[in-house]
């Protein structure tokens, strides 16, 4: 049998081995932890493997659980270590946080929580989103309860709110951040979403670059990492 649509590396068409073919024998994916989470729950009925590209959620991480699922990155748990290290580093110990209210995000707060005690840090009242059910004026909401922290006497020193959620959240949310920074003595910095597949060393370069610019230029400021 011959299939002219598909071809191998070297040019050549693939030969397929007789028999029938109807069963399915793994699953890449998904891309976010959430659907793989689903899928990984339905997919261990069958005992069929599923592999992930980029769901990073600990939640995944149980094996008992989650026997089949395999991930060719790692956990959020090293995200969440290089979080603290870097708040460490410049000495921000009382934070602001946002986070998407998705295993993604309450995982990833969760860890941070965890952690944070064993580095000194404390993190404000946290500020969950939700964009399924979220409108414009609740995120609005969302950044005047920092604002307002971020202004009060007591709060002087909050220099950092860190944005722990997923892309699409995290983008719709820092729209409105930036927005409302016009109105206010606060530098918020650009989110990075990274990709390895794309990004030289000179493009993670000009991503820390950005971001100490702007910490030097004002002092404070906000830096989003999403999954």
């Amino acid at each position: 049998m011959e299939d002219k649509e598909f071809s191998c590396m070297d040019g050549s068409l693939p030969k397929y081995r007789e028999g029938n073919y109807d069963r399915v024998v793994g699953v890449i994916g998904g891309q976010s932890s959430t659907v793989s989470i689903q899928l990984a729950n339905l997919l261990r009925l069958f005992k069929v493997p599923q592999i992930s590209y980029q769901s990073t959620s600990t939640t995944l991480s149980n094996k008992q659980k989650y026997e089949y699922f395999f991930r060719t990155v790692p956990s959020d748990v090293n995200q969440v270590q290089a979080i603290l290290e870097i708040l460490k580093v410049f000495k921000w110990t009382y934070v602001s946080v946002v986070y998407s209210d998705t295993d993604y995000g309450n995982k990833g707060y969760e860890h941070l929580q965890e952690l944070a005690k064993y580095h000194n840090i404390c993190f404000s009242s946290p500020q969950a989103i939700n964009d399924e059910h979220f409108s414009t004026s609740d995120y609005d909401n969302v950044i005047k309860n920092l604002m307002h922290k971020i202004n009060a006497r007591v709060f002087k020193w909050t220099y950092v709110s860190v944005v722990y959620s997923d892309t699409d959240y995290g983008n719709k949310g820092y729209e409105h951040l930036q927005e409302l920074a016009k109105y206010h003595n606060i530098c918020f910095s650009s989110p990075q979403a990274i990709n390895d597949e794309h990004f030289s060393t000179s493009d993670y370069d000009n991503v820390i670059k950005n971001l100490m610019h702007k910490i030097n230029a004002r002092g404070k400021t906000s830096h989003s990492l999403q999954s």
